[in-house]
């Protein structure tokens, strides 16, 4: 089974896998929340690893290749992750966003630059009021 390399950009740190750069409200409670949460989808919660703090001072300290990105934290500053960690991504890795359709006018910047990217497949998820981003990266 291909291991896959997941970045979560959380405004919180809250339940999901991964490599979390927390930009506030994280704690050691969290954190065994996040490994207990793990074990039950059958993650091995040793391979989470969580960083606390500034995730735009954090990003550019992380190696990647990653395969999968979730952002939903400030949404003024979306333009700044994604521009931290596109190069990080792998082609055929894909990067979502949440909250794209409900704060529309604060990420406009963000959704000009992946609608776009001329190495970017968007597309956006109009179920929910919220509205999630899908861009994958060509090969």
């Amino acid at each position: 089974m291909k291991r896959l390399t997941v970045l979560v950009i959380p405004l919180f740190l809250f339940l999901l896998g991964g490599l979390l750069p927390a930009q506030q409200g994280s704690s050691e409670t969290g954190v065994r929340e996040i490994r207990m949460t793990a074990r039950k989808y059958r993650f091995d919660p040793q391979e989470i690893r969580v960083r606390e703090g500034d995730a735009l001072e954090i990003i550019p300290q992380l190696q990647g290749p990653f395969d999968f990105v979730f952002i939903d934290a400030w949404k003024r500053d979306y333009i700044r992750y994604f521009r931290l960690v596109y190069p990080k991504i792998r082609p055929g890795g894909a990067n979502f966003a949440h909250n794209v359709l409900s704060h529309g006018k604060e990420l406009r910047d963000f959704l000009t630059a992946i609608g776009n990217h001329p190495s970017l497949d968007t597309h956006i998820d109009r179920r929910s009021r919220a509205g999630l981003s899908v861009s994958i990266k060509r090969q």
